[in-house]
This record gives C-alpha cells, sequence and structure tokens, in this order.
C-alpha cells in the first residue's frame, strides 16, 4: 500500500529550490524537486522500509526553506560525519537520516550509531544504499499502520516515574524507574 504523506503548512516555490542551487552549488534531480514541491517537509504517516531489520522509517523530510528542518540546516550539523557525495533529506527518529546523492540521485540510510565504533571498523556500513532514485525510495516505504508489532525480546527498560503516572501507564515488572532531574529556575 503506498504511504500517505502529510504535505508541510509551506511549500517550497520553484524560486526557493532555484535559491537552494544557487546558494549550494548542488543542482537536486527533478524527481527530488517534484517531491519538495508537493510536500515541502512533510511526515510520512506510519511507515517503515521492507527487508532491514534495524527498522527503517521516516520521520519528517527535509526542505530547501530556512529553519530548523532546512537541508543547509542538517547540511551544517553533519559536515564532516557523512558521506561529502550527499546530502541530508529526511530524519529517521533515534538520530539517523536518508540522504541522497544529488549526482545519481540515489537515496541512502545513515546509521549515526555506527559512528561510535569508529569509521574504521564500520567502515560501508555507515551508509546503506535504500534506492536508486527518490521515486523507487517512496514506492519502496510500506504503510505499517495495522501492522502487528514484532515478537522482540526486550532486554531493559527505563521509565520517568512522573511519565508513566501523568499518562496512567503499568511499569512492567522488572523495569528500571526513575525520575529526570527537574529544571532549576534562574
Amino acid at each position: 500500500m503506498p504511504i500517505e504523506i502529510e504535505p508541510a503548512n509551506v511549500l517550497p516555490t520553484q524560486a526557493d529550490i532555484d535559491a537552494f542551487e544557487q546558494s549550494t552549488g548542488i543542482q537536486l534531480p527533478p524527481a527530488y524537486c517534484s517531491m519538495l514541491l508537493r510536500y515541502g517537509d512533510g511526515r510520512p504517516i506510519d511507515n517503515r522500509f521492507p527487508g532491514d531489520r534495524r527498522g527503517i522509517s521516516v520521520e519528517r523530510f527535509l526542505t530547501v526553506l530556512p529553519g530548523s528542518n532546512s537541508i543547509v540546516r542538517h547540511m551544517e550539523m553533519l559536515d564532516d560525519r557523512i558521506m561529502k557525495t550527499s546530502i541530508p533529506i529526511a530524519d529517521c527518529p533515534c538520530g539517523d537520516r536518508i540522504l541522497m546523492r544529488p549526482k545519481s540521485g540515489s537515496i541512502w540510510y545513515w546509521d549515526h550509531e555506527l559512528e561510535l565504533i569508529g569509521r574504521s571498523e564500520a567502515g560501508d556500513k555507515l551508509h546503506t544504499r535504500l534506492a536508486k532514485n527518490i521515486d523507487e525510495f517512496l514506492d519502496r516505504l510500506i504503510d505499517c499502520r495495522g501492522e502487528p508489532l514484532p515478537n522482540v525480546k526486550v532486554h531493559s527498560i527505563w521509565i520517568d516515574a512522573d511519565f508513566a503516572a501523568e499518562h496512567n501507564l503499568k511499569i512492567p515488572p522488572g523495569a528500571t524507574v526513575g525520575r529526570r532531574p527537574k529544571k532549576s529556575a534562574e
């Protein structure tokens, strides 16, 4: 089933894309430009990428418009951490990113946690090719609404006691319960 993408409230124009390309020197593939014009920094609803045990999904696409979801902002944040031939185009849960190589249009997954083991050990695992272009990537994303959660064994869980109480959550046996430090008023 094709995924549903909730478009951004403010969509970029072709002039915004042209300004991005002019200021960065990066030529974006036409299919990706079409997606930007249609959705901006939209949010795919309940999605996952099939065939990868890491549970890849897209939280929000990035945009050419200025702001916290801008491609330029994320390029600056990830400057020495991602392939120089790629740009970030989407946020994933837990800090990972979906990247695109503008020259080829290919779509890649960047796993930030593999940085912890070091580039020499992680090698090419830091970047995993997902699709040959944005259209193939979007076609391969799966709408996972209504899918049962995978049968996995949870090794540990931590929950904030105040959060659990506020949301009437039953604390599972064996969970570590704590409290986040209160922010001091200055």
